[in-house]
């Protein structure tokens, strides 16, 4: 079994400073919550993360406590510019929409093969990624015959919307940049 767990990244880290809004502390503790409920129900051998930031995150951190191998499943930058992809935050960028989805179909083929590549003989796997790639991830993961569980945490009673994704903050600026 294979669960695909699609998130806002803001969501996956676990930010325990004071000074964070306690609305998004909230959504991180019910987040990991969920992944925990997922590790211990179908005992979890390998977690593959999409993660760019220098900071651990949930998964991580529950895979660690559960002797279970935690991989970035993400393109580094190197990465992106082998494979002619902008090394930056491209979905903040003015490039086409059909140049995003290309890229992010790429981006999500590296994960797959990152996921084969790590796995071993792991039959069971939590496989962490952005909402954007939730969908097509999934999708190629389950062609092998891989039974995969799709979980849209925003579908859960306890979500709120409280961070704002790429896209959605892109968007935003644009609309307030409009305005001035």
């Amino acid at each position: 079994m294979i669960y695909v767990v699609g998130c806002n990244h803001e969501i996956q880290h676990r930010d325990d400073s004071a000074s964070v809004d306690p609305l998004r502390m909230d959504q991180r503790s019910h987040f990991a919550e969920l992944l925990e409920r997922i590790m211990n129900g179908d005992c979890i051998q390998f977690v593959g993360e999409e993660w760019g930031r220098p900071y651990a995150t949930i998964a991580r951190d529950l895979a660690e406590s559960y002797r279970v191998p935690w991989v970035n499943i993400n393109t580094s930058v190197e990465d992106r510019r082998r494979m002619g992809i902008p090394a930056g935050d491209y979905a903040l960028e003015p490039y086409t929409k059909q140049q995003k989805e290309l890229w992010d179909r790429e981006r999500e083929k590296f994960m797959v093969h990152q996921i084969a590549r790590n796995r071993g003989a792991a039959q069971n796997l939590l496989v962490v990624c952005g909402l954007t790639h939730l969908k097509w991830l999934s999708d190629l993961l389950g062609q092998d015959g891989n039974q995969v569980n799709v979980v849209d945490y925003r579908k859960l009673p306890w979500h709120r919307d409280v961070f704002l994704d790429e896209r959605q903050l892109d968007s935003l600026i644009k609309d307030l940049s409009s305005r001035s």
